[in-house]
């Protein structure tokens, strides 16, 4: 039975949502001159927890309340600027982006086997399915396949400590990986979860902001996902750096932007091929519009870009008779920077292109650019324009391999494929 408890408040505004992250319900009473409110609290979940026994639990596609609950919780620590309204209706926006549509974006919830629809589920993550290129051993040709990405792991702070959400981790493997590529499901873990992809992945990946967290998140046995080259190299933009475009590059705008990088479908595959034969399989996310779209939109409800949204999202150039470029998308926080989300460029392009990416920065009043695992050709000329290479401690990107076992080289792992 819910247990009512009030408390009054004295000269003060209150904002009541209908449910905090808790599950609370509320009901809200005001005097006539709106000075005294009463708050009756209804608590709908046991003041302490409930515990249940790791292999009593189950991870499920999430209904459509789940999700909705999925997203409240959350709010609490990655909503930043946005209100809860917000925060929910950016979620509900995206499933109709292509990246996301038509069954590409699943949420899941880690729940009791025999409560598989409460809304008290414990924690809760998404996948995308996504398209690659692997390029087997000893191969020149590479070829499409699937993989995923995974994102939005969150346990609310009364589940943390009690191994829910690496079981969920653990669990989610064998609903999107080849089964080829992982373990029988162990004995000691209950059933099977219900629900698998209709096509499963040869990798998933995730960007990590809890270190090593993944990496005991296996399959049963083996490991989960392993960090792989979270480097990033960074220019810090001073009021002496010209804003002058050099001779010769284009300013792009958003949508000329993101037909670029979808255009170097060709020129990825191409790159990837030139790496073979080896000894060790390749792979790489295909660069698509949709996936350049999401991140470049990811900050629009920012002030900051409300008052005055960029114009300026890329730079081009000819050489030899192929196009380079640089695509960035720009972040607020935690400080205002321009983040390279895709390019293509040589030690010759790459400095007039970096120069009109800091043009495009001075413009916007952000102070730095950044850019993940920029290509290894490049490293020598950003170190020369001012570019300092670090490895990073948050968003660290990581993998777990499905397909056929050897050593793994991920090409192109940089923030256009951020989940």
């Amino acid at each position: 039975m819910a247990r009512p408890s009030r408390l009054r408040i004295h000269m003060c505004t209150i904002i009541v949502c209908r449910k905090d992250v808790f599950g609370l319900k509320h009901h809200v009473r005001c005097s006539g001159n709106g000075r005294v409110i009463e708050i009756l609290i209804l608590l709908s979940i046991p003041a302490t927890p409930m515990t249940f026994s790791i292999d009593k639990l189950t991870i499920k596609p999430a209904s459509k309340a789940q999700v909705v609950e999925a997203g409240t919780r959350s709010s609490v620590e990655w909503a930043k600027w946005l209100t809860l309204e917000q925060y929910l209706k950016r979620d509900e926006e995206s499933l109709a982006q292509y990246h996301a549509n038509e069954g590409k974006l699943i949420s899941w919830v880690l729940v009791p086997k025999d409560d598989p629809e409460t809304l008290d589920f414990f924690c809760a993550c998404e996948t995308y399915k996504r398209d690659i290129f692997v390029l087997p051993k000893g191969q020149i040709t590479a070829t499409p396949k699937v993989g995923y990405g995974v994102a939005s792991v969150f346990t609310p702070a009364r589940h943390r400590g009690k191994g829910y959400a690496s079981r969920m981790m653990s669990l989610l493997h064998f609903t999107i990986a080849e089964l080829g590529g992982i373990p029988p499901f162990p004995s000691t873990w209950g059933s099977v979860p219900p629900v698998r992809v209709g096509q499963p992945g040869q990798v998933s990946v995730l960007y990590s902001d809890v270190g090593k967290f993944y990496e005991r998140c296996a399959p049963g046995e083996g490991v989960g996902w392993t960090i792989t080259s979270p480097m990033t190299t960074e220019w810090i933009i001073g009021i002496d750096d010209d804003e002058a475009v050099p001779t010769g590059v284009e300013l792009l705008s958003q949508d000329e932007a993101i037909a670029l990088v979808a255009g170097d479908l060709y020129h990825f595959k191409k790159d990837l091929e030139s790496r073979g034969p080896s000894e060790r399989i390749h792979f790489g996310f295909q660069p698509t519009a949709s996936w350049c779209h999401f991140q470049m939109h990811r900050d629009d409800e920012h002030p900051l870009y409300i008052s005055s949204p960029p114009s300026i999202w890329g730079a081009k150039t000819k050489t030899k008779g192929e196009i380079h470029f640089v695509v960035w998308q720009y972040e607020a926080l935690p400080k205002p920077r321009l983040i390279i989300l895709y390019s293509r460029a040589t030690p010759e392009t790459f400095p007039g292109l970096l120069a009109a990416a800091k043009s495009a920065c001075l413009r916007e009043k952000h102070v730095a650019i950044e850019a993940w695992n920029l290509d290894e050709a490049l490293g020598v000329v950003a170190e020369e324009l001012g570019g300092r290479t670090y490895e990073r401690t948050e968003h660290l990107p990581a993998m777990k391999w499905y397909g056929e076992p050897g050593e793994i080289v991920w090409v192109g792992n940089n923030k256009i494929h951020w989940c």
